[in-house]
C-alpha cells in the first residue's frame, strides 16, 4: 500500500511538471516570446521542477523514517518481556509462556485457571496508579513464580493464569491476594471485580476476553 501511494504521488508530481512546462510553452508561443524571454520561462520551469522533486524526496524520506520508527516500536514491544513499572509480564510474553504451559498441561491431562481482575469504576483517579501497582505486587507475591503467570495489559485489568489448578486452588489464590491487599491497603471489599474461567485453550479464552474489552492483541 505504501508503494502504491509513493508511485501515485510521484505520478502527480510528474504530471504537474509536464503540465506546467506545456502551459509555459503555449503561453510563450501565443505571446510570441523569443530569445531572452524563453530563457526566463525555461529557468522558471527548471526551478519549479527542482523544488517539487526536492520536496517529494524530503516527504518520501520522512514517511519512510516514520514507518521504520513504527516498525521498531512494534518490535521493541514484542521484545519486552516485563512491564518496567510493575514487573508483570508483557501481554505478548504472557501469551507465549501460557501456550507453552498449556501444551504441557494437555500431556498431563490438566486444566488451567484464568483469572481476570478489573478495577472498579468508583475508584478515585488519584489512587488508581498506586492501587494497580500494589495489586500486581500482591498477585506476584501470591502466585507460584515458576508455574503461574501475571500480566496487566491496561491500567484497569490484571490477568492471572494458574496452571494445573482446580477450583479449590483458584479460591486459595484469590483469598491470599485479598489477605495481602488488606495488609497494605485499608478497604472493606476488594477494589477489583473478579472473573474466573477454567480453560483448556488459553489462547481462545484470552483472545475472546481481550476483544470484548478492546485490548490490543
Amino acid at each position: 500500500m505504501t508503494g502504491f501511494r509513493t508511485s501515485f504521488n510521484f505520478f502527480i508530481l510528474l504530471t504537474t511538471i509536464l503540465v506546467y512546462g506545456f502551459a509555459l510553452t503555449i503561453y510563450a508561443f501565443n505571446q510570441q516570446i523569443h530569445d531572452q524571454g524563453q530563457y526566463q520561462y525555461i529557468l522558471a520551469h527548471v526551478l519549479l521542477t527542482i523544488s517539487l522533486l526536492l520536496s517529494w524526496l524530503m516527504i518520501h524520506d520522512l514517511n519512510s523514517l516514520k514507518q521504520k520508527l513504527q516498525e521498531l516500536q512494534v518490535r521493541l514491544q514484542l521484545l519486552e518481556k516485563y512491564d518496567a513499572q510493575t514487573k508483570a509480564l508483557s501481554l505478548q510474553e504472557f501469551k507465549e509462556r501460557g501456550l507453552l504451559i498449556e501444551t504441557g498441561m494437555r500431556r498431563r491431562g490438566e486444566k488451567g485457571q484464568l483469572l481476570l481482575f478489573t478495577m472498579k469504576k468508583d475508584i478515585p483517579l488519584a489512587v488508581q496508579a498506586s492501587l494497580r501497582q500494589e495489586f500486581i505486587k500482591a498477585c506476584l507475591q501470591t502466585v507460584r513464580s515458576k508455574f503461574d503467570l501475571v500480566t496487566s495489559p491496561t491500567e484497569e485489568s490484571v490477568f492471572i493464569f494458574l496452571q494445573g489448578t482446580d477450583e479449590m486452588g483458584r479460591k486459595i489464590v484469590i483469598n491470599r491476594i485479598i489477605k495481602t491487599m488488606k495488609e497494605n491497603i485499608n478497604f472493606l471489599s476488594l477494589p477489583y471485580h473478579i472473573e474466573m474461567y477454567e480453560t483448556e485453550n488459553l489462547k481462545e479464552t484470552l483472545d475472546s476476553l481481550l476483544r470484548e474489552r478492546e485490548i490490543s492483541l
